[in-house]
């Protein structure tokens, strides 16, 4: 003779669990960091320590976008003791410049460049830059306890350009430029890849 009450008691908690874990997907969605009874975040300018300028405002930025996205969870620039949380962004990597930025692609000047080869034997020239840093992301209470800490490389690859004829000064201000680029989409994707973090991270 078979009892169904065992049945009913799994199947009840089951029914339990599942909507449990439901309110708990809901609420991440609408304020990944609720379970730590965070509603409010100050988040000061993010400390640049890597010898490469603005990617310290270019995540920053990208990241402060990306967490105003939760209706629940309330974000405001700057140092704020009101709020009940802080988020620290520091952008990190060797101090060397070139230990940080590394050419990943090299061209023979005479095909790319054969004006301003001239008379010299051709050499080679970089035609594209790997660059490489860290972004860390701590969530720390005012008393300066530790909620929650993450850390994501922050890579971006850019074109440099080899203008036959051209100056110095114009290759250089060219390449500039798709670097700033390189680097601001860079930071979106990274603000996307932290987003999946926060959201999967239990």
């Amino acid at each position: 003779m078979s009892y169904p009450f065992p049945k009913l008691i799994i199947g009840l908690f089951l029914g339990l669990s599942n909507l449990s874990c439901s309110g708990y997907v809901i609420g991440k969605r609408a304020n990944p960091f609720f379970m730590y009874r965070v509603e409010s975040i100050s988040v000061p300018t993010f400390a640049n320590e890597t010898p490469i300028a603005d990617v310290g405002t270019y995540v920053g930025q990208e990241v402060v976008n990306m967490l105003a996205e939760f209706p629940d969870l309330k974000i405001v620039g700057g140092e704020d003791r009101s709020t009940d949380a802080v988020l620290i962004g520091r952008l990190v990597s060797s101090s060397s410049k070139h230990k940080v930025v590394d050419n990943s692609q090299y061209l023979s000047s005479d095909s790319v460049a054969p004006k301003n080869t001239g008379t010299r034997n051709p050499f080679l020239v970089p035609s594209a830059n790997l660059s490489s840093m860290t972004a860390q992301f701590t969530l720390m209470s005012h008393d300066g306890k530790v909620l929650w800490y993450k850390e994501l490389p922050y890579q971006t690859r850019y074109t440099v350009e080899l203008y036959d004829g051209e100056s110095a000064n114009v290759i250089v201000t060219q390449t500039l430029e798709n670097a700033r680029r390189s680097y601001k989409n860079s930071a979106k994707e990274l603000a996307k890849s932290l987003r999946s973090l926060v959201i999967d991270a239990f």
